[in-house]
């Protein structure tokens, strides 16, 4: 017998899945010899025009969730940048969480592409942390992975 909360998580995971297919890829094609920081650099402008035509704009209305960007502490003394997606009311009985780690090779990205997917749960009642890890080359492996595992923890514990 499933509960209430399992039925309405089933559903949240459902929707969220249709969402995601249905979004095309950023990027493809990636080899050794991929230019990463041409690479960022596309991402950015594509950022940017985004931005001048409103894609980034916030609702005029207060949405049902806050966003705030924190920092948390990674485990080789590092600040780790993270953004907090949660419903205005904290239901007393809590709510699913998410953790989104942005796509990207661990060599481009940050966390507003993972913004859209994260809104999307929270306004679903769920409370969704959006990590911002550190990308290669200039952070060499496992430093995102380990920054990765880290976060996790840290959603753990609060």
């Amino acid at each position: 017998m499933t509960t209430g909360r399992e039925t309405h998580l089933h559903m949240l995971i459902t929707r969220l899945c249709q969402i995601a297919r249905n979004r095309p890829a950023l990027l493809k094609g990636w080899t050794r010899n991929t230019n990463i920081p041409q690479v960022r650099k596309i991402m950015a402008m594509m950022r940017q025009q985004e931005l001048a035509l409103g894609g980034g704009a916030k609702p005029k209305s207060a949405p049902p969730y806050v966003e705030e960007d924190i920092r948390i502490p990674g485990r080789d003394g590092t600040q780790l940048n993270v953004r907090v997606h949660r419903p205005r009311e904290l239901p007393a009985a809590g709510c699913p969480g998410f953790v989104f780690f942005h796509g990207g090779g661990f060599c481009v990205g940050d966390a507003n592409l993972g913004d859209w997917l994260c809104r999307i749960f929270t306004e679903l009642g769920g409370v969704a942390v959006n990590v911002e890890y550190r990308l290669a080359p200039e952070n060499v492996f496992p430093k995102a992975a380990e920054d990765a595992i880290d976060a996790l923890k840290w959603v753990r514990r609060e």
